[in-house]
C-alpha cells in the first residue's frame, strides 16, 4: 500500500514540477522574444532615422520661392513638407536620400498674414518628414519680421537654430518593427 500512495505522490509532484517548468520556460520565451522584439525595433528606427536640415531659400518679392533641404540623417527621408504659419500653401518633396540634397517646387506662401501686418510672436517654418517605417519627425524653424520700404514684411528664418521634435514611439510598434 505504501509504494502506489508514495507512487502517487511522486507522480502528483512530479507532474506538477513539470507542467509548471514548462510554463515557467513557457513565459521566460515569450518575454525574452517581446524584449528581443523591442531591441530590434529600436534599433531599426534608429538605423532608419533620416535628419533634413533646411539650408536655403529663394525668395522672389510675391512670397514665392523654393527651400533648399538636406538629408543628413542615417535613412531616407519620405513625404517631405513644407508650410509656414497662416499659409494653406505647402510645398511637398517625394523623397531625399542620405547625404543629399533637394529642392522644393515653387510654393507661394503669399496668403499668410505674416507678410502684411506686424505679429507679436515669431512664425514658424514647419519642415515634417516620415521615415521607412512611417513614423513622423517634424522641425520648426522661427522666422521673424524684416520690414521693407512699402510697409510689408520678409522672412528672417533662424537657420542655425532649427528645433526637431522627435516621435514618442509606444513599445507595442517598436515591437512589430522589431518583428517584421
Amino acid at each position: 500500500m505504501w509504494d502506489a500512495v508514495a507512487w502517487q505522490l511522486v507522480w502528483d509532484w512530479g507532474s506538477k514540477m513539470g507542467l509548471g517548468g514548462l510554463a515557467l520556460w513557457l513565459i521566460q520565451r515569450w518575454t525574452g522574444s517581446r524584449d528581443k522584439a523591442l531591441e530590434r525595433g529600436r534599433q531599426r528606427i534608429e538605423e532608419a532615422t533620416p535628419e533634413i536640415v533646411s539650408m536655403n531659400c529663394t525668395f522672389t518679392g510675391d512670397h514665392h520661392g523654393t527651400f533648399t533641404l538636406r538629408n543628413r540623417g542615417r535613412g531616407i527621408a519620405r513625404d517631405i513638407r513644407v508650410g509656414f504659419t497662416g499659409s494653406r500653401n505647402v510645398a511637398r518633396l517625394h523623397e531625399i536620400e542620405t547625404d543629399r540634397t533637394a529642392e522644393t517646387p515653387d510654393v507661394s506662401f503669399a496668403d499668410a498674414p505674416f507678410f502684411r501686418q506686424p505679429l507679436v510672436e515669431p512664425a514658424q517654418l514647419t519642415v515634417s518628414f516620415k521615415d521607412r517605417y512611417g513614423t513622423e519627425y517634424i522641425v520648426t524653424l522661427e522666422v521673424k519680421q524684416e520690414g521693407r520700404a512699402d510697409g510689408r514684411y520678409n522672412m528672417a528664418p533662424a537657420w542655425r537654430e532649427p528645433n526637431y521634435s522627435k516621435p514618442k514611439l509606444s513599445k507595442k510598434l517598436l515591437r512589430e518593427i522589431g518583428r517584421s
